[in-house]
């Protein structure tokens, strides 16, 4: 999982992108943000489920084969039996949305390069269809079957399609585990998957939650830190110095899970790392003039 650090790091980077004057309000710019600052965990993460298809999609092209070997001989036997038009019709539908299946999984592979350091826009277009598409074919499966179970006298006439049918499902199962790892907790193949999709999500909202608790109470903390630095208001404090301060003073004053003094030395280090060479010097003092006057019990 990401570190206590790692969060406070990015959420000093937020609170400083939603402070730029002019800027976007934090709502609108937190899509965009996270889109920028997870970026390459989205890449490798994306990468990852297209390996993930590749390697549990093996066979799938034989039983496909299969289903259009398969389809001559279930369609003359729909087609002897005109009470059963909605059956065919959805047996017609599988063997269409199978084709675009398979084409469109091609197309993902056509387009993917382990070696790239981007995802194109084109194959996350491709992705997004085909998880789709794979989602409408559960559906109509689901549909043929229904249908089939009005007409018991062709079970056995159709059992080889159905199988075949059937046979494809459990390869839409898997996709659906790539797709969606985290709706899977029990599946051990897709388990690199949704840990690294858990993590991405977790320490998202980690950063969610502190920043929105922050910026609630920013005016707040502004009126504190205005009161502690004399004649000086928050706006001309350095951007970066001030997204530490609102950081570490609505700790101070508000969580109580942390301890003051690791607030502060945390807050010093980030100013060291992020802000001019008085930063250190300039949030050390402030933050102890605010621990002094309004830290909790």
């Amino acid at each position: 999982m990401y570190s206590r650090r790692e969060i406070r790091e990015t959420s000093i980077q937020f609170l400083y992108c939603s402070d730029i004057e002019g800027g976007a309000n934090a709502g609108t710019l937190l899509d965009a943000f996270w889109d920028l600052t997870q970026e390459s965990d989205q890449v490798a993460l994306t990468k990852a489920k297209v390996k993930a298809l590749q390697h549990l999609n093996k066979g799938r092209e034989t039983r496909f084969a299969q289903l259009i070997d398969r389809q001559d001989a279930a369609t003359a036997h729909l087609s002897a039996e005109p009470e059963a038009k909605a059956l065919s019709q959805s047996q017609q539908t599988i063997i269409r949305l199978e084709s675009q299946w398979q084409a469109k999984l091609d197309r993902v592979r056509r387009l993917f390069n382990p070696e790239d350091q981007e995802i194109s826009s084109e194959l996350e277009q491709e992705l997004a269809d085909f998880f789709a598409l794979n989602q409408g074919l559960i559906q109509e499966r689901i549909q043929y079957h229904h249908h089939l179970s009005d007409y018991p006298y062709l079970l056995e006439k159709l059992a080889p399609f159905t199988a075949t049918v059937r046979s494809l499902d459990r390869i839409s199962e898997r996709v659906s585990m790539v797709e969606k790892p985290s709706k899977f907790p029990e599946k051990s193949e897709v388990s690199h998957l949704r840990n690294a999709e858990g993590k991405l999500t977790a320490f998202r909202e980690e950063v969610n939650s502190l920043t929105k608790n922050i910026l609630q109470k920013k005016n707040t903390i502004d009126k504190v830190i205005a009161e502690t630095v004399t004649n000086y208001k928050p706006e001309r404090i350095n951007p970066i110095d001030r997204a530490i301060l609102r950081l570490a003073t609505y700790e101070i004053m508000f969580d109580q899970s942390i301890p003051p003094a690791v607030s502060m030395n945390e807050a010093i280090e980030l100013a060291r790392r992020y802000g001019t060479q008085d930063s250190s010097k300039f949030v050390n003092g402030l933050l102890h003039s605010v621990h002094k006057a309004h830290a909790t019990d």
